[in-house]
């Protein structure tokens, strides 16, 4: 099972190149697209042309390849960071951590 540690760069370097061999490009656009459609299946689904059901299965054989349940918003977060990062890039995320603290104080 995959594992990243948020107080050091352990996903990286050797956990990137192993999952990304475990993982197919199709398996890696499906998981950053439910991720981007707030882990709801269905319209991920929609929107890849597949039955839903079709979607379910394909991320039951992601959670078997590397421990991980993309379905799972850990997971998920676990599995963003091992391939490579959230879909935003590190000045929007800036922007917005920095916009949330100013509007919570």
């Amino acid at each position: 099972r995959f594992k990243c540690d948020w107080s050091s760069d352990v996903c990286s370097s050797d956990l990137n190149e192993e999952t990304r061999a475990i993982l197919t490009d199709d398996e890696v656009r499906e998981i950053r697209l439910l991720a981007d459609r707030n882990l709801n299946v269905s319209v991920a689904a929609n929107e890849l042309y597949m039955h839903r059901n079709t979607l379910v299965y394909r991320l039951d054989v992601i959670a078997l390849k590397t421990g991980l349940d993309p379905r799972k918003f850990w997971d998920m977060v676990n599995l963003l960071k091992i391939l490579g990062g959230f879909p935003y890039d590190d000045e929007r995320t800036e922007e917005r951590t920095e916009t949330d603290i100013s509007e919570g104080e």
